[in-house]
């Protein structure tokens, strides 16, 4: 993490008029940022979170009639606790829409992964809501990596090129009731993937990132994304781009959220990006 930085506050950018060196400083330096300007108009990610609410509040024996458990592409209803924490959190997982591939298709290790998701049929607006969601965060996590190539130095389509096809996409719809214990929280990690997008409104808290050695708050900013650089774009620019630790914190009362994650194709591999030199004396002499 470059010295010279004292984030108090994530760096807010609107995908419509930032320029894209603003974008990779913020990819490099932080790892995350607050985007807006990203097109997706508030009512479509807050129907999916109003549906998730309605979901999380059916009868338990109709949200394990969709457990993950029975899918082999590990998509549906998932709850996690043990003792007087069980149930402290629920979620609901959706993958990208798509036939499964047959056994005797099979020809790559990510073939199994590939089929459909599971739908509660006491709630079948929430198929709808979460699949057209979901294909416009793709769209915006696309619009972000051609404009963090161009600011990389690269082809704008350099990424749109070696993940063409249909990306591994992975929606999360998350209830968090309130804590009981301190360890009711979603600790420290990094993201495995390319880009995360996670919905902010007006009800998101305890979501922080790890910036400048602090812990900073990613909220207050309703209706943008918090964005955070994932593990495969740190390989694939040798550590120029952070991926950016983030945590949630226990919730106060209960706290439904609505995440997006952005991966390559499951046949296909992210490009290793050779940077101009002037990039790399830059992050030298900043490091």
């Amino acid at each position: 993490m470059p010295s010279h930085l004292s984030l108090r506050t994530l760096p807010v950018l609107d995908l419509g008029s930032t320029h894209p060196d603003t974008l990779r400083a913020a990819a490099r330096d932080t790892g995350a940022f607050l985007l807006a300007g990203h097109g997706i108009r508030p009512e479509v990610p807050g129907e999916v979170v109003d549906l998730a609410r309605l979901f999380f509040a059916l009868p338990t024996h109709d949200k394990a009639a969709v457990d993950a458990a029975g899918s082999e592409q590990f998509r549906g209803w998932t709850s996690f606790g043990t003792g007087r924490d069980l149930g402290w959190r629920e979620q609901f997982d959706i993958g990208a829409e798509l036939p499964a591939v047959k056994l005797q298709d099979r020809t790559h290790p990510g073939d199994a992964l590939v089929g459909p998701n599971r739908w509660p049929a006491r709630l079948p607006a929430l198929r709808d809501r979460a699949l057209w969601f979901q294909d416009r965060a793709t769209e915006v996590a696309r619009a972000v990596l051609r404009q963090l190539a161009v600011g990389l130095g690269q082809d704008c389509d350099v990424f749109d090129r070696a993940l063409a096809g249909s990306p591994a996409t992975w929606t999360t719809l998350a209830r968090d009731g309130e804590a009981t214990a301190a360890g009711s929280a979603v600790p420290a990690h990094t993201d495995a993937g390319i880009l995360t997008l996670r919905w902010l409104d007006a009800q998101s808290t305890g979501l922080q990132v790890l910036a400048d050695h602090r812990w900073v708050d990613a909220t207050g900013h309703p209706d943008t994304f918090l964005v955070t650089i994932g593990e495969a774009l740190t390989e694939a620019t040798d550590g120029y781009l952070r991926a950016a630790p983030h945590r949630t914190l226990p919730a106060q009362a209960e706290r439904v959220t609505l995440t997006y994650a952005f991966d390559a194709p499951l046949d296909a591999t992210v490009p290793h990006l050779d940077l101009p030199a002037d990039l790399g004396r830059e992050w030298a002499q900043a490091a």
